[in-house]
């Protein structure tokens, strides 16, 4: 092989299948790989059809068709549109589901995989933290040994990437290692020092997980649950009359509900107690013991990120897709909302651009080899830390030069953070708010009904609810918050140094170059909601009558310019469902545009996207409609899908990009567009405006094929 061309002559007229492709790991893969390795022959991506309108199922050639219109292969395409065009001749979509074993693949695609392809990057997961255990098990410990098998009976000997976590090596301290883990011990046992009086099998603890989770789906199912479900129905119905229909649907949804919660629980218990943080990094780890186990002469590298955010330079600085794990938490203190957090202080925050973990799986595919698994850590805590406190001055620094301005125009106030250990935190935060809400209900209970109507004992109630959440996400992150390690990145590093200088720069691993001032301070944070002041961007205009706001035009290439505000404030905030349908028809647009929570809400802009807009005047004159945003890359790029009801209204669905502010998805909610479930979907941020807000700091949506 060639010393100047050490990756791109590695990938000349290979096949490569890559799983995951639309997520934020598979963008960038295949937005790299059709760019700067112009001699692969073939992409394959295995997808998982999406839903049409009227539930319909769409293929997955049109979710292709979609991920090409996304931000990010808007360089590619501007800079060489011949070559785009090229590149986009080369990917073939095949329908999947990695639910299901042998990955739902059809004959003929399997066939056609297996005599085709040289190269399989695993990269679809589940990466919520608190998935239900059976579906955690699936998706990422199940689903890798699908590709195994796949590599081990494919034609052409397939080398196989799998890209994991570097949070599979759980609580572990200090310098941790670019090594396999143990296939007979868990990392308790590591923590313990001592060998277990038995090992560790992967292969029974499934088989044990899913069997508990079998039995908690049969007991959700008998008769003195159902029963219990129906009682506590009954007595939070407060006397209202419930048709037998409506009844059994609220237990079937109680019950629903029951069985994620107990999955969850299950799941996390089973993880802490094998030493791992939660379900992800337990169901992970099993997977990577697994494929080490039974790979026989496959070729395999590893790949562990660890937290991964927005772009260092390609496709573009700051690129990213969706809110990550630290952006929620970040936003929150740019709004002043977030006071204070439970963490080490002092203690790295492993932060990793998104464009070095994509090089590093493209370069660590050329070291895989049938005499060992090499493995390597995509990280910055061992060679280029930055600790938290050196972070918070940094987000602190901006959010002073960019304020995320408050209604009235005036900045929120940001607050020095202390790190305070978890048993800290929750002291204060059960004194301050949990208590006293808690005397409140008590006394509430014991007066007389008119004196504490049943209206004001659901808001305590749902209050109580809400900070819950809070204290259940401390419990959540504060394990990654609270860690001091540093993952070395020695065989990361030394990859990449054996690289000639031109793919040094094109295939850029070097994480000791990254300025985490500049980082954080210069690069454009596009995550992070507005940069100019909200008093700047809007105007005052008449229209018909009555004083309306408008929403001027941003910078941003997805604006669509001028929208029409209304007059009331919604009461509850989130993104609009992305699980919504590809398009929406006629009905559908009449529906959601004439729905309560739209006609009397109040909605802006952020200087970059428009959220939503809507008249808010009944009676309002022929020709002035409402205008639907939604951050589904499933939407068309670049135009509206118009309707228009009796009264000659425009009724206008404008996709979003995915890249758009932290704000875009947390101003709107449409039941309507969720999937059925009382709970508000989406990539919503801030659903409340307290001092302690109930953050959803962790969206539920997986990132699959």
């Amino acid at each position: 092989m060639s010393v100047s061309a050490m990756i791109r002559e590695f990938y000349q007229d290979r096949t490569v299948l890559l799983t995951g492709g639309t997520g934020f790991y598979g963008q960038g893969l295949t937005a790299k790989i059709l760019r700067y390795l112009p001699g692969v022959r073939r992409l394959y991506l295995v997808l998982r059809p999406g839903r049409g309108p009227g539930g319909a199922m769409l293929p997955v050639e049109e979710r292709l068709d979609e991920l090409f219109k996304l931000v990010v292969f808007d360089r590619f395409r501007q800079e060489e549109p011949a070559a785009f065009a090229t590149a986009r001749q080369k990917v073939r979509a095949l329908a999947c589901d990695m639910r299901q074993p042998g990955l739902g693949l059809d004959e003929a695609s399997r066939d056609e995989l297996l005599e085709e392809v040289d190269l399989i990057i695993g990269n679809a997961a589940s990466v919520t933290f608190d998935e239900p255990l059976d579906s955690a098990i699936q998706f990422n410990t199940l689903a890798p040994q699908e590709l195994l098998r796949l590599a081990r009976e494919g034609r052409k000997n397939p080398v196989l990437v799998h890209v994991s976590t570097a949070y599979v090596n759980g609580r572990l301290t200090g310098a941790v290692s670019e090594q396999t883990l143990p296939v007979d011990r868990t990392i308790q046992h590591l923590i313990d020092g001592s060998a277990p009086p038995q090992p560790f099998v992967p292969e029974k603890e499934i088989d044990q997980a899913q069997a508990r989770c079998q039995a908690i789906r049969d007991q959700a199912q008998s008769d003195e649950q159902q029963q219990a479900f129906r009682r506590e129905i009954v007595e939070q119905s407060h006397r209202r009359t419930l048709s037998d229909s409506r009844l059994q649907k609220l237990i079937d949804d109680r019950c629903r509900r029951w069985i994620e919660r107990e999955l969850v629980d299950e799941g996390m218990r089973r993880a802490r107690q094998h030493g791992w943080n939660d379900v992800y990094t337990f169901t992970k780890a099993m997977g990577e013991q697994l494929l080490v186990k039974n790979r026989g002469q496959v070729p395999l590298a590893i790949v562990r990120p660890s937290v991964t955010e927005g772009a260092l330079q390609d496709p573009h600085p700051g690129w990213i897709h969706g809110l990550k794990v630290t952006d929620p938490l970040i936003v929150a203190y740019g709004r002043g909302i977030v006071p204070d957090f439970p963490a080490a202080m002092g203690a790295p925050m492993d932060l990793v651009p998104v464009d070095i973990v994509v090089n590093t799986v493209l370069a660590a595919t050329t070291q895989a080899t049938a005499s060992t698994v090499e493995v390597f850590h995509a990280a910055t805590s061992g060679e280029n830390p930055l600790p938290n406190t050196r972070m918070f001055q940094y987000v602190k620094g901006y959010f002073e030069e960019h304020p995320l301005l408050n209604k009235d125009g005036s900045r929120p106030e940001l607050v020095d953070w202390t790190f305070p250990t978890v048993e800290q935190f929750q002291r204060v935060f059960n004194w301050k708010y949990l208590y006293p809400l808690e005397l409140k209900q008590k006394l509430y209970e014991c007066l007389p009904e008119r004196w504490a109507p049943a209206q004001k004992k659901r808001r305590l109630a749902a209050l109580k609810t809400r900070l819950k959440r809070v204290q259940y996400f401390i419990d959540l992150f504060s394990p990654y918050t609270t860690l001091d390690c540093r993952y070395e990145t020695k065989r990361m590093l030394a990859l990449y140094e054996s690289l000639p200088p031109e793919e040094q720069r094109i295939f850029n691993m070097d994480v000791r170059r990254i300025d985490w001032y500049q980082y954080y301070q210069t690069a454009p944070r596009v995550g992070w909601g507005r940069r100019r002041p909200r008093a700047v961007e809007r105007g005052t205009e008449r229209s018909g009558g009555r004083r309306t706001a408008l929403a001027h035009r941003g910078k941003h290439p997805h604006d669509p310019g001028p929208v029409a505000l209304g007059r009331r404030p919604l009461r509850r905030q989130d993104g609009l469902a992305n699980r919504a349908p590809v398009r929406l028809d006629a009905d559908q647009l009449r529906r959601v545009a004439h729905s309560r929570r739209v006609r009397g809400a109040r909605l802006a802009s952020t200087g970059r996207v428009g959220w939503c807009a809507g008249s808010a005047v009944r009676g309002q004159r022929a020709g002035v409609g409402r205008r639907l945003y939604g951050g589904q890359p499933a939407w068309a790029s670049g135009r509206a899908h118009r309707s228009t009801d009796a009264r000659g209204r425009h009724l206008e669905a404008v996709r979003l990009c995915p890249s758009a502010g932290a704000d875009c998805y947390g101003k709107a909610l449409f039941p309507t567009l969720a999937r059925g479930r009382g709970r508000p979907q989406g990539n919503g941020l801030f659903q409340y405006r307290s001092r302690w807000p109930a953050i959803r700091a962790h969206s539920r949506t997986r990132r699959t094929c």
